[in-house]
């Protein structure tokens, strides 16, 4: 055993079917608390599931998840405690969650095979999650000091491999902004050795910098269409969450723990089963360009790939837009093609 795989957003309110076997262990972001409450915390869609499938859907337990999002707190405080309950009961180690005096259990350093591995998780502020206080629990916002402090604890504790997850970028967009390309590369100057992304919930493109892998965002792993609950006038209604399915495709990362380099894969959920595809990973590397370039290049691409996340939604979910939504969208296009 001398390699993990990373995988993207994860959210299981049923077990689902992997034709994927995975033999070496697995982490990944679980998207939302394991809980029997009821009680929506927000005022946004609020994701959770009932029951632990997490094994029965990938027969083992993984190595740990990542609570690093924006929607572990969607239950609020309870729907926390439950979640660390069904996690300890499972044997499933967590990180990137928890109250500041826990500094949200970062870093979590796990021996794999002979090698220890330091994992660390944190969330952009403009996903709207809850952030932690001394004694409430939460998530820790990206900051480049805290994430170099945090490096280095886990190097004194002997982490010999260090893997950064980041909640960030834009819904929709496949390429990462260009603020936090910049970042990026400064988390692994500070030491890192592979950074994973998620919540973008569509594959982001990936970069090799100074010979350490940058996956900017792996997309849904498993994201089926099920009933959530949604803000409504009176509180919260209850709708079916139908996802395009453009995002059924994600991307899967081996680390290797001996070399230190990343292999990225493309797994497929067709809203039933995970499944491998012989798809290139080629077409998702990051362009290479002068800064000045790539802001351009992000500005064109970004209002295209919404435009056409846009349309997925709205195939997947048809419904009459609201005139503000109308207007939104032709705002966007405009500005894609330069003409605002």
């Amino acid at each position: 055993m001398n390699g993990v795989t990373f995988l993207g957003d994860i959210w299981l309110p049923q077990p689902v079917k992997s034709a994927v076997n995975f033999d070496e262990p697995i982490v990944f972001n679980l998207e939302g608390p394991i809980t029997g409450c009821t009680s929506p915390a927000h005022q946004k869609i609020c994701l959770r599931m009932e029951r632990n499938c997490i094994e029965t859907t990938f027969r083992t337990a993984p190595l740990a998840v990542c609570l690093a999002n924006n929607h572990i707190m969607d239950y609020g405080l309870a729907g926390y405690l439950d979640t660390l309950a069904t996690l300890k009961a499972a044997g499933i180690r967590h990180f990137g969650a928890g109250t500041l005096a826990e500094n949200c259990n970062n870093p979590l350093v796990l021996p794999v095979g002979d090698t220890l591995v330091g994992l660390l998780g944190y969330v952009c502020p403009t996903t709207d999650p809850v952030f932690a206080e001394d004694v409430r629990p939460g998530v820790r916002p990206i900051t480049l000091s805290r994430i170099e402090m945090d490096i280095q604890t886990a190097r004194q504790q002997g982490a010999r491999r260090v893997v950064v997850n980041l909640h960030w970028g834009a819904e929709g967009v496949g390429v990462p902004r260009p603020v936090d390309v910049e970042l990026a590369h400064r988390i692994l100057a500070a030491g890192a050795d592979t950074i994973i992304g998620h919540h973008s919930h569509c594959i982001q493109s990936y970069e090799l910098w100074d010979s350490k892998c940058v996956c900017y965002g792996l997309g849904n792993c498993i994201f089926p269409s099920e009933w959530v609950l949604r803000p409504a006038p009176a509180g919260f209604t209850r709708f079916r969450l139908r996802i395009p399915a453009a995002s059924g495709f994600s991307m899967r990362v081996r680390l290797d723990l001996e070399s230190g380099t990343a292999a990225p894969s493309i797994l497929r959920f067709d809203g039933g089963e995970l499944k491998t595809v012989k798809r290139s990973v080629t077409r998702f590397l990051l362009p290479s360009m002068s800064p000045e370039a790539y802001a351009r290049h992000y500005h064109r691409r970004a209002h295209g790939d919404l435009l056409r996340f846009d349309l997925g939604c709205f195939l997947a979910q048809p419904r009459l837009p609201k005139l503000a939504t109308c207007f939104d969208v032709l705002h966007r296009l405009l500005k894609g093609i330069g003409v605002s």
